[in-house]
């Protein structure tokens, strides 16, 4: 017996994961709306939404507190998703005490790898292209530093709550995960994308077509993440693609282009965060000038990277909501604005830790065929 939308609901600690979680589940119930705050989720509202937490730079008793407030809308969801970090950056433990202390008793299942992406877990460790999660760059995250592979002692980093981890290596091994998970009663699912894949295809499937990626003429590129990843998918688009960058640095005004292009990539650059100032300070030193920028010259289309990057501009930019879609390149998540100065218009947005070297260039040929080249799909 396949699992009915009614009977789930779905947490995300924070909106790229959001808004990728929803992407996986479109093909099982049609467009999914992303409430950005829990005080946003109706529980009236027809249809699957996924509840943003962004709470990987809360303390663990803020995390706890917001995971509570969240948890007490889906009591009566017998199946309840929620998705983490795929390298537990957060305080995932005290999220999920908050989450369970409204949820009330019932079976944790933790299976947070995304085999097709080389995020396995193996033995109760986290491993990612091959390395355990603390030996990657991961262990120098500026929020959330990653101290060790172990899954179980990065949960009680935080908290304390019993949790049943499962190894998986494969997409076939995160499907015996959910079919085994959801013959009890009342479970909570802990995971990332691959559990959500494997939790879609066990749905009962949705009758509407899913909408083909949006189309956009003049494109913004915004980008707060810092890793590696993401700087050199800016730069392949940049240089592929002929679309010039504009570099942000903490504390100083960008120097806007004098002419606009059909495409323009904004990012921030600051590997060290500047003497006395704070995580938070340097990226609104990015939303700020952007969001002001997008006031004056409306583009028809926004692509993010980074959670925190579009949690704080969509705020900026009075965004009620999001409607997400589909998913292209297994972690771009696109859709359509939910109120504000943008609402009604397309969106993209990715991870910074994760994606194929073109993702950018892939994000921005679905919004155009003006940035693509002859062929492109």
């Amino acid at each position: 017996m396949r699992l009915a939308t009614a009977d789930l609901g779905v947490l995300s600690d924070d909106l790229t994961g959001a808004c990728d979680v929803a992407g996986y589940l479109v093909g099982a119930a049609g467009p999914v709306r992303i409430c950005l705050t829990p005080d946003s989720l109706n529980s009236t509202d027809a249809g699957l939404s996924v509840v943003n937490l962004q709470s990987r730079r809360m303390s663990p008793d803020e995390s706890r507190a917001t995971s509570g407030r969240a948890g007490r809308g889906l009591v009566r969801r017998r199946v309840v998703f929620q998705k983490i970090d795929t390298a537990f950056r957060g305080p995932v433990g005290a999220g999920l005490e908050g989450l369970l202390q409204a949820l009330g008793s019932r079976r944790v299942v933790v299976a947070p790898a995304i085999p097709r992406i080389g995020r396995v877990t193996r033995g109760g460790l986290q491993y990612i292209d091959g390395l355990p999660i603390h030996e990657t760059e991961f262990a120098r995250d500026p929020s959330w530093p990653i101290h060790s592979a172990d899954i179980r002692e990065n949960i009680r980093r935080t908290g304390s709550v019993a949790v049943e981890i499962c190894d998986a290596e494969t997409s076939a091994d995160l499907a015996r995960v959910i079919d085994q998970a959801l013959r009890a009663p009342r479970v909570l699912l802990v995971g990332s994308l691959g559990l959500a894949e494997a939790l879609a295809s066990s749905m009962e499937r949705c009758v509407l077509p899913r909408s083909a990626p949006p189309r956009a003429g003049r494109v913004l590129v915004v980008s707060g993440s810092q890793y590696a990843r993401s700087h050199l998918q800016l730069d392949v688009a940049a240089r592929e693609r002929s679309v010039p960058i504009v570099d942000v640095r903490p504390n100083e005004p960008p120097a806007w282009p004098v002419h606009l292009a059909d495409a323009l990539i904004v990012r921030l650059t600051a590997e060290r965060l500047p003497p006395g100032s704070e995580e938070n300070a340097v990226l609104h030193s990015l939303t700020a000038p952007v969001a002001d920028w997008i006031r004056q010259h409306s583009p028809e289309g926004l692509a993010i990277i980074g959670g925190e990057t579009a949690f704080d501009l969509f705020g900026r930019l009075g965004a009620t909501g999001l409607w997400v879609h589909g998913v292209i390149a297994d972690v771009v998540s696109y859709g359509t604005i939910q109120g504000g100065i943008l609402g009604g218009r397309p969106f993209m947005l990715k991870g910074g830790s994760v994606g194929p070297a073109d993702a950018v260039i892939q994000m921005l040929d679905r919004f155009s065929s003006r940035h693509a080249r002859s062929g492109a799909p």
